[in-house]
């Protein structure tokens, strides 16, 4: 029997993790949800809620297990390098990804930010985050520091996972991802009928998002459309979503529907298997269960060419768009051919079976 104590936060995708750790032969998991608030998006009541990281820190210390698996890196490096059991890093695109101009370089640094959200970044940076960005190499000697006792890591692309390697080069891979793998409602979205102009623009209320370019370009179309937008979390973003309810308020074409509070899976989806269209302005990796929802419900989904999502899903033979070119042509709105949306359905769903996916994930374990 393989032990293992997961440490994550609140998180909606920790719910997902539970569901899939509970089928496993042979496999005895323990999940601790640290947060100072009350639980939010953890749903499953198997679980330990700890309030300050000095709970955590003697949990871990007091628990005796075969891994420590992180659900990201969102506990603090000095405390990532204190946990002395072997580690598996389930990696999301925060603790994978930096900008260029970051003060905290991590495994693969990218340009995250289009102009427009750039120059807001900019003119609201903080003091202490500029006297951070003359320290950046501390925190990446951090970084890798805190890296050392981890075995095995799991990314949602496996380009990821090459440059993963770069900065640790001892470390295996672990083919876990973030799958529903029940009969949940997302998995019974039918192709999309509206022929309307709604747009699902982003996933969140995170700057990578970068809505405010995105936005100027959908209102220099000069076409009036409906714009549906998730800014519902992280909730520290404060700033940033009063700066886009102004924004909005200022275009004469593009209405946009903000989602500002978090609302239940059912009404959620209902609002975007309205849209006939998705953009997301992510550079980095982020958003992939919604992109790979939209695929599977023939809608049209526009990625920046540079992106990593652009890349993956490309090379997996998927038709997107590209937001720099195609978006400004006149049939953004024109319905995708029914062979283009099957095809597209076909690829996504392969990638995401649940039953082939649980098969990987216990073979793995079966050979550890």
């Amino acid at each position: 029997m393989i032990r293992l104590l997961h440490l994550c936060n609140d998180e909606k995708f920790i719910d997902t993790a539970i569901d899939q750790f509970e089928r496993l032969q042979n496999v005895k998991s323990v999940f601790v949800v640290c947060s100072r608030a009350s639980i939010k998006y953890v749903k499953k009541h198997d679980v330990i809620i700890l309030n300050n990281r000095t709970k955590v820190q003697n949990f871990v210390k007091s628990f005796t297990c075969d891994f420590v698996v992180l659900h990201s890196l969102y506990v603090s490096l000095v405390d990532i390098s204190k946990i002395h059991r072997p580690i598996i890093w389930n990696s999301w695109g925060m603790d994978v990804y930096s900008d260029v101009s970051a003060s905290r370089k991590k495994a693969i640094t990218l340009s995250l930010y289009k102009p427009l959200t750039r120059k807001f970044i900019n003119e609201n940076l903080s003091f202490k985050s500029r006297i951070e960005r003359f320290l950046s190499f501390l925190y990446k000697w951090k970084y890798i520091r805190s890296l050392k006792r981890v075995e095995y890591v799991s990314t949602v692309f496996p380009e990821e996972y090459d440059f993963i390697k770069k900065v640790k080069k001892n470390v295996s891979f672990f083919p876990f991802r973030y799958i529903n793998i029940g009969d949940g409602v997302l998995n019974k979205i039918t192709p999309i009928a509206f022929k309307g102009k709604y747009v699902l623009l982003g996933n969140s209320l995170d700057l990578t998002n970068n809505h405010l370019d995105i936005l100027s370009n959908l209102e220099s179309k000069k076409e009036h459309m409906t714009v549906i937008m998730p800014i519902c979390y992280p909730q520290k973003n404060k700033k940033y979503k009063d700066k886009l309810q102004e924004y909005i308020k200022t275009l004469t074409y593009v209405h946009v529907f903000p989602i500002i509070e978090f609302m239940p899976f059912q009404e959620y989806i209902s609002h975007i298997s309205q849209c006939s269209c998705a953009i997301f302005g992510h550079i980095r990796q982020q958003a992939v269960g919604n992109i790979t929802e939209m695929l599977k419900s023939g809608a049209k989904v526009f990625l920046y060419r540079d992106s990593f999502a652009y890349k993956h899903y490309t090379s997996m033979g998927c038709k997107v768009f590209c937001i720099e070119e195609d978006l400004m042509k006149r049939d953004m709105f024109d319905a995708l051919d029914e062979r283009i949306k099957l095809k597209n359905k076909v690829i996504v769903e392969k990638d995401t079976d649940p039953m082939n996916y649980m098969n990987q994930l216990q073979s793995f374990f079966d050979n550890l």
